[in-house]
C-alpha cells in the first residue's frame, strides 16, 4: 500500500515538469491565464414552437414574439420549476395570484401555465435595482444557422414588420405574449427532420432547421421570472428561491394539427400592407431523421433580421 502512495505522488509530481519541458520556457513577463469564471448562478430558458426572435427591431427592445394561426389555434404553455424554499402549496398560491391563471403541479418537478395569453416576461437578476442576466444579448453560430432569418428566406425589411411587435401583447390578437432579450446567448438544438424552402432564396437546399431554441445567462442572485399585461403596469416577480439554475420552458403550440401550414404562421410578423411572397416547406422535400416524429420542420422558431 505504501509502494502505491509513493508511485502517485511522484507521477503528480513528474507530470507538470514534463509537460513543461516538452512547452518551452516561459518568457519571462508573460501573464498568467485568468482561471474560467463560474457564473454565481445559471438561467436557462427554452422556447418551442411558433416564435420569432426579433433581434434588431430599431423601435424596440429585442424580444421573443409568440405568434398564433387563423387557421389552427395555439396554447402558449410556461414551464416553471420548483422553489425549494417554500412549500409547493405556498409557490402554487405565488403563481396563482400573479398571473390569475391556475397553476398545475407537474409530479415533483414544478407547474405549468396553460393557455397564457396578454404577458409580457422578463427575466432580472433581483440584486440591486434588478439588472438583466449576463452577457449582453448575443447569438451563438448554430442559432444563427439553424433558427431561418426571415430577411433572407423571405426578403422581410424593417418597413415589412407589423408595428405591434413593439406594443403590448394582444390576448386576442396575432402576438399573444412577448419575451424581452435584454440579456443572455442565444444557441438551438437542431430538429430531427430537414427540409427546403420552396422558393429556396437562400440556395440552401435541404437545410437544417431548429426544434428549440435555448436563452441562457448568469445572474448574482437566483433570476426571477416577471410580468406585466401593458407597459403601464408594475412587474409582478415570480421567485424560485436559493438553487443555482432557474430553467423555465415557453411553448407555443397548436391545439391540434389538423390543416396546419407549415410556414404560414410566421407571416403574421408581417404588417397588413406587405406584399411579399411567402415561402413555404412542401412535405415532399422532407428528408427524414426521426419517422416517429409527425411534425414538418420550420414550424418552431424563426428570427429577424
Amino acid at each position: 500500500m505504501v509502494k502505491t502512495v509513493f508511485v502517485r505522488q511522484m507521477m503528480l509530481v513528474l507530470v507538470p515538469v514534463i509537460a513543461a519541458s516538452c512547452k518551452g520556457p516561459v518568457p519571462p513577463g508573460t501573464p498568467a491565464k485568468p482561471a474560467s469564471v463560474t457564473p454565481a448562478k445559471l438561467v436557462r430558458i427554452e422556447f418551442e414552437g411558433g416564435i420569432c426572435e426579433v433581434m434588431a427591431h430599431k423601435s424596440g427592445t429585442p424580444r421573443a414574439v409568440f405568434l398564433v394561426n387563423k387557421m389552427t389555434p395555439h396554447l402558449v404553455e410556461i414551464f416553471l420549476p420548483l422553489n425549494p424554499d417554500v412549500t409547493p402549496a405556498a409557490q402554487k398560491k405565488e403563481i396563482e395570484d400573479v398571473t390569475g391563471l391556475t397553476a398545475q403541479p407537474i409530479s415533483t418537478k414544478g407547474f405549468r401555465l396553460s393557455n397564457v395569453k396578454g404577458w409580457m416576461f422578463r427575466i432580472v437578476d433581483p440584486t440591486g435595482s434588478g439588472s438583466p442576466m449576463q452577457p449582453a444579448l448575443t447569438p451563438s453560430l448554430d442559432f444563427d444557422f439553424l433558427v431561418p432569418h426571415l430577411s433572407r428566406v423571405a426578403g422581410v425589411t424593417e418597413a415589412d414588420l407589423d408595428p405591434g411587435i413593439d406594443k403590448d401583447p394582444d390576448a386576442s390578437g396575432k402576438f399573444v405574449d412577448f419575451v424581452e432579450l435584454d440579456g443572455g446567448v442565444l444557441s438551438a438544438v437542431p430538429y430531427c427532420k430537414r427540409g427546403v424552402f420552396d422558393p429556396d432564396t437562400e440556395k440552401r437546399s435541404i437545410r437544417a432547421f431548429a426544434q428549440t431554441v435555448v436563452l441562457t445567462g448568469s445572474t448574482a442572485a437566483t433570476a426571477v421570472l416577471q410580468m406585466r399585461k401593458t407597459s403601464r403596469d408594475t412587474w409582478q416577480s415570480l421567485h424560485f428561491g436559493s438553487v443555482d439554475l432557474v430553467r423555465i420552458t415557453f411553448r407555443n403550440q397548436p391545439a391540434s394539427s389538423d390543416g396546419m401550414p407549415h410556414f404560414d404562421m410566421h407571416k403574421n410578423i408581417l404588417n397588413s400592407g406587405s406584399t411579399l411572397t411567402w415561402p413555404d416547406i412542401p412535405p415532399g422535400q422532407i428528408v427524414e431523421f426521426c419517422p416517429q416524429s409527425d411534425t414538418v420542420p420550420g414550424c418552431s422558431d424563426t428570427q429577424w433580421p
